[in-house]
């Protein structure tokens, strides 16, 4: 979908007019009706302002997709090798409880934590989403 079309479609799924959304942005109703037809992409501050209007992530405008995989070490070897690459130790602390849990113990620069499969998931989606943003954002000024 372009970000029009998933601006359109996440207005429509809060029930909201192409007013309300202009009222709240305060920018004309033209205005959203021209960001939902566009082919060309909008600025990232627009988009920016308009996810956070309408209570969604930049991604969730532009399109990218987080995906929920089941647990497994191998899914998080990207981002333990990043993690690892700032300096940090990473250990894989498996519960006796249930082998398809694990827990992972961080430490190293000042820095001791302990995570679990979910906190990773959720840093490894929010890294790949920052990234894909990034991207975004240079390609728009190109």
């Amino acid at each position: 979908m372009t970000v029009g079309e998933n601006i359109r479609r996440i207005r429509r799924e809060k029930g909201w007019t192409q007013a309300q959304l202009a009222n709240e942005l305060g920018i004309s109703q033209q205005m959203i009706g021209q960001y939902e037809t566009i082919e060309q992409p909008q600025k990232i501050d627009t988009i920016t302002k308009i996810a956070s209007a309408l209570d969604v992530s930049v991604s969730d405008i532009i399109g990218h997709s987080t995906y929920n995989y089941p647990i497994n070490t191998q899914q998080y070897a990207p981002i333990i090798s990043y993690i690892q690459a700032l300096g940090y130790i990473v250990k894989q602390i498996d519960r006796e409880t249930d082998s398809t849990v694990s827990s992972y113990d961080i430490s190293g620069n000042g820095i001791s934590v302990s995570i679990s499969s979910d906190d990773l998931s959720k840093l490894q989606t929010s890294s790949g989403d920052f990234i894909h943003s990034f991207f975004w954002r240079i390609q728009q000024y190109k």
